[in-house]
């Protein structure tokens, strides 16, 4: 290129062998982490970045454990609130259970982490199911 950087690109299906094969061959300072899914499947997107840190590359974009983390939407406002930051109240509730109308819900978090009174137990109404929505 012509501001004396070397591009690779590397196309990728379902054969990572391949793509890590073709890394350790090209030894590059940076990937470019541009990938939104695998085979078709975006919850399988912290494939990359687990491959990319287990094989010591430097990469763009977020962190497996991220991804991960932020896929379920509960435990992202739990992990949130716990830290003192506001989110809206919610509920989950296991697929295919019965929806029952609790009243209303409120703000939980924005106290400091730690402190007595503050949001940060497991006191906000909220429960945790498997295959919650």
């Amino acid at each position: 290129m012509d501001r004396g950087h070397d591009v690779c690109m590397v196309g990728v299906q379902t054969d990572l062998k391949r793509m890590l094969d073709a890394l350790k061959d090209y030894g590059p300072d940076l990937v470019f982490n541009c990938t939104e899914a695998f085979e078709d499947q975006a919850a399988l997107d912290y494939v990359f970045p687990a491959l990319f840190e287990a094989e010591g590359y430097r990469y763009t974009g977020s962190p497996a454990l991220g991804l991960l983390a932020t896929r379920n939407k509960a435990m992202s406002k739990k992990v949130l609130a716990y830290h003192g930051i506001s989110v809206p109240g919610f509920r989950t509730y296991r697929r295919g259970g019965a929806v029952e109308d609790e009243g209303a819900l409120e703000l939980v978090g924005g106290g400091q982490a730690g402190d007595p009174g503050s949001d940060d137990d497991d006191a906000h109404g909220a429960s945790f199911g498997a295959g919650a929505a």
